[in-house]
């Protein structure tokens, strides 16, 4: 329970409002009830030590031009991939063809990229760092689709191999 013992506007010159904590122990034993209250002073912090977080019409125009991406593109392809693979699967497993086995390797790590790729602009708040996560990703998204692509080339394809692993 606060309660405003003093108040005083905030501004950035005045200090913060103190509050009054009424703090209240409820114990019961045997149907008696025993109640302890505590009455203590807490102070929010003054307004000098808080952060400035004021955007200007500058700085938001200066975060804007260095991401010059564009979200709703990266949205649909991840939706049109994700419809793509849906029918792809069901096809893998009915027609074992070299071209199926090559398309669900290119939808599913373009997919998957195009995920991994939304986490990491999500929530990497450095622009630098977002530029370099997204490099590494790049490399390994290539990686892993020209090893896959030299699996389905030399070898049984993915989709025979998912089949012969549920056999085995």
């Amino acid at each position: 329970m606060l309660r405003q013992s003093s108040w005083l506007p905030f501004s950035r010159f005045s200090s913060a409002p103190s509050y009054s904590v009424l703090r209240c122990l409820n114990y019961s034993s045997q149907g008696g009830l025993l109640t302890v209250c505590d009455s203590s002073k807490v102070s929010l912090p003054s307004s000098e030590t808080k952060r400035d977080i004021s955007v200007t019409p500058d700085t938001a125009l200066k975060y804007l031009e260095k991401d010059k991406h564009s979200h709703t593109k990266e949205w649909l392809w991840e939706r049109g991939t994700a419809v793509g693979l849906v029918l792809c699967f069901p096809a893998a497993f009915i027609l074992p063809f070299p071209i199926v086995d090559f398309t669900v390797t290119t939808l599913g790590v373009f997919h998957g990229h195009l995920g991994v790729e939304a986490v990491f602009t999500d929530y990497a708040h450095s622009h630098t760092l977002r530029k370099f996560v997204n490099s590494l990703t790049y490399l390994a998204s290539f990686f892993i689709w020209g090893s896959l692509m030299y699996f389905n080339y030399a070898d049984v394809g993915i989709c025979n191999a998912v089949k012969m692993l549920w056999s085995a």
